[in-house]
């Protein structure tokens, strides 16, 4: 007799993915996670749409970096979506703040303890504290993050802005050059920024304020 073999059970096709993984995450749900990417397993390898959920996963504001890798299985395809965790604020302090209440800066910079580490809004806080300062004529002033891992916990962090506000920059004398039809004395009226006078400590007159000059 002729014995015909059995044919082999047909294997998934290498360009088909297999499995979706998630890795990194340690605070952040998986599911989470999963909600925003649309590969599937079943579905042919696509870059763009790999590249869509890389994008969707750190828009979600919870990650430094989103990384993303292809294996190689027996049954097709393995995604890895790589994830890391920005650090968690546990508190938040203002040193150096002299000059201004420390409440008013830390009302300008923005970031409260018990939320996620974000770079972008740290730049504008302290570009915004900056800016209290240039009002009160510290045009030199400088904010400086200082960021200190807590000890025994996992990616949490002690934020610290030193502040160095440097000396009030004050006006001794304005110049007015190349006017006929109107004195000195008449345009430099209808101007905010002005000379500093002997009451200059009591009314903030003659402090450089660069907002004002533009």
């Amino acid at each position: 007799p002729v014995r015909v073999a059995e044919p082999a059970a047909p294997r998934a096709p290498h360009d088909r993915i297999a499995a979706v993984r998630i890795e990194g995450n340690a605070r952040v749900d998986e599911e989470a996670i999963r909600i925003h990417i649309r590969t599937r397993p079943g579905q042919a390898v696509d870059r763009n749409t790999i590249d869509s959920d890389v994008r969707a996963i750190y828009a979600m504001g919870f990650f430094e970096t989103v990384d993303v890798e292809r294996l190689d299985d027996a049954d097709g395809i393995v995604v890895v979506y790589r994830v890391r965790e920005r650090p968690q604020i546990t508190s938040v302090t203002v040193e150096g703040a002299k000059k201004l209440r420390t409440e008013d800066v830390e009302a300008a910079l923005k970031v409260r303890p018990h939320t996620i580490l974000d770079a972008e809004k740290m730049r504008r806080g302290i570009a915004d504290a900056k800016k209290l300062y240039e009002e009160k004529g510290y045009l030199d002033a400088t904010i400086t993050p200082k960021m200190t891992p807590v000890a025994g916990a996992a990616n949490e962090i002690d934020l610290t802005y030193v502040i160095d506000e440097g000396k009030i920059v004050r006006i001794q004398e304005i110049e007015i050059e190349g006017n006929t039809a109107f004195s000195d004395r008449k345009l430099k009226r209808v101007m905010t920024t002005s000379e500093e006078n002997i009451l200059s400590r009591f009314t903030g007159a003659g402090v450089l304020n660069a907002e004002a000059l533009k």
